[in-house]
């Protein structure tokens, strides 16, 4: 890079951040918490940002406090009065003195006022970028070590300008306190903090809780939940006793808790001790006002030497239903163990049972006797303390050419695209290695083998075609051995494949009235072997719902409707059915007009009379006739074809007639409605008007 360039860089990058600190871009915030004790309350606090805390050092806090309330009752006003205008770490020597007896001091003195902290830096670097980043490095490790001894010396936070006690304080009175920069806003914006307390907020430190310990080889670790009291302690005391009475501190200083891991649960610490010698340990929390709080509950237990050996399996020698098992392990170590057990499962990697115990730490061979068909055996050896070490597992099978239990319980069922599913009831022999599944589409051809891989479960799952013609599929399954013994074939197991064709349409071949004012229909056979039903559909004059009247077996081949009206028109359909309920689609309607066969007695004593002075024509007649429902009566000119002229109760016998012309002939009918829709012929007369 051109060395102009670069130093132009350089220069933007550092100007560019005095911009920033003093236009406010990143703004700083100073974080309060409050302590009570008896008579008093403490205040710590601390800036967010390395940059406003080296500021803050140079132009010190100012710490208010408002009185927001006294005796229960909200002072509306408040009344507020500065604690200190201005508090800051002072001057360099101001620290000499307070450093040379307290190591705390000595590292805030230094994180403040001393030429270089901590970073590594190569004072000759030409780079001044490198520089640049270096300063900033060590500046936010001057801020990180102020704060954690500040955290763990509040004298020392006093002195930093990072601590206050306020003891002008009342128990009938609360109070704000608010922390403020003297930094002019136009260096750098910090934004004040506060906190609201009184004295009757004092409450007794906690005790750490959830400690355990767990004693291992040589070592200690000790767990407790620090997250649940970190607003109470940010540090430990971690003490040790070999009388639990006597305690003394294991580090030299407290143990500070990992922020982060502190909030999400347990923090633990790992102490190195002695085998066979019993140990008391405790916690004691210490908070950032330099409060040690009460110890926790006090654990005591010894690390023991653990058992690191293995024994190791090596031969076997099989007499029929029994087993010689040989093992090694190191004489020299005989004086770990108490002895040693032998383990046997069924399978590598199932729940291994003892089956031999209290074997001699001596002996390196043990002879079992009831041997499976299959068997997995572990050796174990038994530490002095408690602990056991295992060997790998070792098969032991005995020869073997007894074959299973053919499978039985074979069923299946084919679903509408073709998946097969199969099951069978489980075979019960201990050395079972699984099934095999074969298929054929003739009980009487060669069976295919569809599961190259033996089945472990007593279920599997096959897809067939449903576009060949094969109306069945056939089964058999056989199972298997540890030693591939294969049993016999189970029973057959013969699956119909689900139909997914309707049934051909039968046709109607006649539909009529009977001479009993009923309708006939007639019709030959669907042409599918599979049918099992007709359905017969009726739907009356232009209602447009189609109802069923009848549903009759495959032989059936006629209907008679007998539910039915003169003068309606009715229209019918048939539907086949198979054995699946597929249906057929409908043949085409066919309707019919009933008509009532056979005349009803006419009208004979029917006549008319003229009276020209009124202006009308009288008709009358007499009937007797039964199940009359009304009479119809019909007129026209002479010339003219009849109309319906209108309609009368069957009680009537006689009607007039007053719209009519001079001069003119008039014919008239009258005809009988009856009930069941019979008529009577019509009765015919002519009159001069």
């Amino acid at each position: 890079m051109n060395i102009r360039l670069y130093l132009i860089l350089i220069s933007f990058l550092t100007v560019t951040t005095i911009c920033q600190a003093q236009s406010g871009i990143s703004k700083s915030e100073i974080k309060v918490i409050s302590r009570v004790q008896k008579g008093r309350i403490l205040l710590r606090w601390a800036p967010d940002k390395p940059a406003a805390w080296k500021l803050l050092n140079t132009y010190g806090y100012a710490i208010s406090r408002t009185t927001v309330s006294r005796d229960g009752k909200t002072l509306i006003d408040g009344e507020t009065k500065i604690l200190n205008s201005l508090l800051s770490p002072g001057k360099k020597e101001e620290w000499e003195e307070m450093a040379k007896a307290n190591d705390n001091a000595a590292i805030v003195a230094q994180a403040i006022f001393g030429d270089t902290f901590m970073v590594a830096h190569n004072s000759s670097s030409t780079n001044p970028f490198e520089r640049i980043v270096k300063k900033s490095e060590e500046l936010k490790q001057r801020f990180s070590f102020a704060l954690l001894v500040a955290d763990q010396d509040f004298e020392v936070a006093q002195k930093a300008g990072l601590g206050f006690i306020d003891t002008d304080v009342k128990v009938n009175e609360k109070y704000l306190y608010q922390v403020k920069s003297n930094v002019p806003d136009g260096i750098h914006a910090i934004a004040y903090g506060g906190v609201f307390t009184g004295l009757t907020e004092y409450e007794e430190l906690p005790k750490p809780v959830d400690f355990t310990a767990s004693f291992k080889d040589k070592e200690v670790i000790l767990s407790w939940n620090s997250g649940i009291l970190y607003d109470y302690y940010n540090k430990y005391k971690i003490e040790k006793s070999t009388d639990g009475v006597h305690f003394s501190s294991i580090t030299e200083k407290p143990y500070t808790v990992n922020k982060k891991q502190s909030r999400d649960g347990s923090t633990m610490f790992t102490d190195s001790i002695n085998n066979l010698t019993t140990f008391y340990y405790r916690i004691k929390g210490l908070s950032s006002f330099g409060e040690l709080g009460p110890p926790s509950k006090i654990i005591k237990g010894q690390a023991k030497p653990f058992l690191t050996i293995n024994p190791i399996l090596t031969t076997q020698k099989i007499n029929d239903k029994s087993v010689l098992i040989n093992w090694e392990f190191p004489v020299d170590k005989n004086k770990m163990i108490v002895g040693f057990k032998l383990q046997r499962s069924d399978t590598k990697t199932g729940t291994y049972k003892t089956v031999i115990d209290n074997i001699s730490k001596d002996k390196r061979n043990i002879t079992y006797d009831n041997l499976d068909a299959s068997n997995y055996f572990k050796i174990i050896a038994i530490g002095k303390y408690g602990k056991e070490r295992a060997s790998f597992s070792m098969l032991v099978q005995p020869d073997d050419e007894e074959p299973p239990a053919p499978p039985t319980g074979f069923s299946g069922v084919i679903d509408t695209l073709g998946v097969v599913r199969l099951s069978w009831q489980q075979n019960i022999e201990n050395d079972l290695l699984g099934y095999r599944v074969y298929t054929a589409n003739n009980p009487n051809h060669e069976f295919s083998l569809i599961t190259p891989n033996t089945l472990v479960e007593n279920e599997f799952t096959d897809t067939i075609s449903m576009a060949n013609s094969n109306r069945k599929i056939y089964y058999k399954i056989n199972a298997l051995d540890q030693r591939a013994n294969p049993s016999e074939f189970s029973e057959i197991l013969e699956l119909v494949k689900p139909d997914l064709i309707p049934p051909g349409q039968p046709v109607i071949k006649k539909a009529h009235q009977t001479t009993n004012n009923t309708l006939e229909l007639s019709w030959t056979a669907s042409p599918s072997a599979d049918v099992e039903h007709y359905l017969i559909y009726r739907k009356e004059d232009d209602i447009k719902d189609w109802e069923l009247i009848f549903s009759g077996s495959k032989e059936d081949r006629n209907y008679i409707d007998a539910n039915v009206k003169v003068e309606k028109l009715y229209s019918y359909t048939i539907i086949a059915k198979d054995k699946t309920g597929l249906e057929s689609p409908p043949v085409a309607p066919v309707s019919i007009v009933t008509r009532y066969i056979g005349a009803r007695p006419e009208i004979k004593n029917f006549n008319a009379i003229a009276n020209i002075e009124e202006h009308f024509v009288q008709l009358n007649w007499r009937y007797n006739e039964d199940n009359i429902t009304q009479f119809e009566i019909y007129k026209a000119k002479e010339e003219e074809p009849l109309k319906l002229y209108k309609t009368l109760s069957a009680n009537s016998r006689t009607t007039r007639d007053t719209d009519l012309s001079i001069n003119t002939n008039y014919k008239y009918a009258i005809r009988a409605v009856f009930m069941d829709g019979g008529l009577s012929k019509k009765t015919e007369l002519t009159i001069k008007y």
